[in-house]
């Protein structure tokens, strides 16, 4: 399995590449996160409703770009948020009940083409949405036990059970 290194609360930590999801831009990694409390997912949030799209643009400090959703398309979440290069990946967090939430995880931004070059447009971005992920931690529950059985050979401090891929939803 491909071990991954990130920056989690100032701390070099290691993560575990469980699954992908090709042609959606979603990976499944296991973590240590000092019992990080994960953000609940919602599978919609209305048209015209207030988003924040958070992500590390040009490998800089985390930021979070306010928008509205414009539309569903094409399986994604299409919105007025302005993303840059480096906050794909990152989430499209909307607020449900006064409870933030997980609507999607950023794909794109939008461009338009002029000759040769694409030309970034502030207001246009793309997200997978929070029920595509969803459906891609319930496909992949039914390898939690044979990572778990990994992460203990390892020696890994780690453990989980099939449950906690979800914890999230």
């Amino acid at each position: 399995l491909d071990q991954i290194n990130f920056v989690h609360k100032g701390r070099q930590r290691h993560a575990t590449l469980v699954s992908t999801l090709p042609g959606s831009d979603l990976a499944l990694l296991v973590a240590d996160t000092s019992n990080q409390k994960p953000i609940r997912m919602t599978p919609w949030l209305q048209t015209n409703s207030q988003i924040w799209a958070i992500g590390f643009p040009l490998g800089g400090p985390q930021v979070a770009a306010g928008g509205r959703v414009e539309a569903y398309e094409d399986g994604d979440i299409q919105t007025n948020a302005s993303v840059n290069h480096g906050q794909s990946g990152g989430g499209l967090v909307g607020c449900e009940n006064g409870e933030h939430v997980l609507a999607g995880m950023i794909r794109a931004y939008g461009a338009i083409q002029d000759g040769n070059r694409l030309i970034r447009l502030d207001d246009y971005s793309v997200s997978v949405p929070a029920e595509i992920i969803a459906g891609f931690l319930d496909n992949t529950r039914v390898s939690a036990s044979v990572l778990e059985r990994f992460l203990l050979s390892s020696n890994s401090s780690a453990s989980f059970s099939g449950d906690d891929l979800v914890a999230a939803r």
